[in-house]
């Protein structure tokens, strides 16, 4: 049955092996609704990037201020619609996005201005977890804003219960995965437009597992080079 979200209904709590629990949450989220949802690394807060006012729930949520981004959450084959992704073909996009990480390109006037921060997007994919593809095919494709579960200065949440807890009140729609998942870390961040491409965030994948694995050219940015070297 569809989420009706014409007036607030009660958070729903659904177990991902449910066979309607991904119908529900896509129902809800294409409906301007705010939703807690595995990605294989934490628990995420998504909305549908092409609503301002579901966008704006969200921050609301998170208190976050209009300075600080809103992650674009698409599969790399529609990357390019939202995205100067450069000199970087799709194949290699999916090759990248086998890894939960974020890519950071400028932003192409098509992209909602919901996910845009200094003329740039990030868009955080991980392509080796099925259920985050089988939600933006369920909910129709949209374009989806995406941000941590957690509450501004609290940590992510790796467990359904700590999310929820904290959580349950301000979403429709809650999905607990198959835990534990195979990361419990937060994205790792990597701006392709650089030359070479620098990791500018660490979490699930390390720099040395991005250099191996993902992107031999890549770098650690200055800043992390800094923080590794600081006493």
């Amino acid at each position: 049955m569809p989420v009706q979200l014409g007036i607030r209904q009660p958070p729903m709590a659904i177990d991902i092996t449910d066979s309607d629990a991904i119908t529900q949450a896509a129902a809800a989220l294409a409906a301007g609704g705010l939703i807690l949802y595995p990605t294989g690394c934490i628990y995420a807060l998504f909305a549908r990037a092409d609503s301002q006012q579901a966008v704006e729930r969200l921050r609301r949520v998170k208190n976050r201020p209009l300075q600080q981004g809103v992650s674009l959450v698409v599969p790399p084959e529609v990357l390019p619609q939202y995205a100067d992704v450069g000199r970087w073909l799709v194949n290699e996009l999916r090759h990248i996005y086998q890894w939960p990480v974020g890519l950071l390109f400028p932003a192409l006037p098509s992209v909602p201005s919901t996910v845009v921060i200094d003329g740039k997007v990030l868009n955080l994919w991980y392509d080796a977890y099925p259920p985050l593809r089988r939600l933006w095919e369920t909910a129709g494709r949209i374009p989806i804003a995406g941000t941590s579960a957690n509450l501004r200065g609290r940590p992510g949440h790796y467990t359904f219960n700590g999310s929820w807890k904290a959580l349950n009140r301000y979403v429709d729609v809650g999905v607990q995965a198959e835990e534990p998942m195979a990361y419990q870390n937060s994205t790792t961040l990597i701006d392709m437009e650089a030359s070479p491409p620098e990791v500018f965030r660490l979490g699930a994948v390390s720099v040395e597992e991005v250099q191996r694995f993902i992107l031999p050219e890549a770098v650690a940015s200055q800043q992390m080079r800094i923080a590794r070297s600081a006493p």
